[in-house]
């Protein structure tokens, strides 16, 4: 199998297409990202989105 074929993970993988993330502009899988807001994050942009929610709260 072709090097391209591969994610960087090294699982193979068809190309699949790439998203823009709303918060830092990295490329991602589509299927790595999640809608919020009428936003695309990557999961670690979700999760710190969800964890400044939690935060708010407890204050």
């Amino acid at each position: 199998m072709p090097l391209d074929d591969r994610n960087e993970e090294g699982e193979d993988r068809p190309d699949e297409p790439q998203v823009e993330c709303s918060m830092c502009h990295q490329q991602v899988p589509l299927s790595q990202s999640v809608a919020m807001s009428g936003r695309r994050l990557c999961f670690g942009c979700a999760a710190a989105w969800f964890d400044e929610d939690e935060q708010e709260r407890d204050s």
